[in-house]
């Protein structure tokens, strides 16, 4: 098997949950999963980030900022 996408150095995934934290473990994650284990073997990147902001129906403005901060940075960082 060739890989295509062996040029991609970085990869980064940014998501939000409606659930919160053990909500989603629970149910296994699906996103988290994807990226960091189907998307890494198809790119192999050298670095990679997945950013979650987790229960963003009950977040608060100051949480929302915070994250969204933190976004920022990693990718700055990235």
């Amino acid at each position: 098997m060739k890989l295509n996408l062996v040029h991609i150095r970085k990869l980064a995934a940014v998501k939000t949950y409606g659930g919160t934290r053990l909500r989603t473990i629970m149910a296994g994650d699906p996103p988290r999963k994807c990226v960091k284990r189907a998307l890494r073997h198809v790119c192999r990147p050298e670095r990679m980030k997945y950013l979650a902001l987790y229960d963003m129906n009950s977040a608060t403005d100051v949480q929302r900022t915070v994250f969204l901060q933190n976004v920022d940075r990693e990718m700055g960082a990235l």
